[in-house]
């Protein structure tokens, strides 16, 4: 699950730097709702009490959606 993360946060990154002159605020202003549905997940689980495998999948999903989502 680290390497599917590190490779996620990789991704996203390629996409910041390929896209908006590789500016991080031009960037998410261009992919505001995506960015808000994943912003969203994270307070969620940093909410809850505890979190398992199944919680941090779907935060992975969450995140590797975000860079499908932007066209990376």
């Amino acid at each position: 699950m680290r390497d599917d993360l590190m490779n996620v946060m990789a991704e996203l990154t390629r996409s910041v730097m390929r896209s908006a002159h590789g500016s991080p605020v031009e960037w998410i202003a261009a992919h505001q709702r995506s960015v808000d549905r994943t912003i969203a997940m994270h307070q969620e689980i940093r909410r809850a009490e505890s979190f398992d495998l199944t919680i941090l999948s779907v935060a992975l999903r969450q995140l590797r959606n975000l860079t499908i989502s932007a066209g990376g």
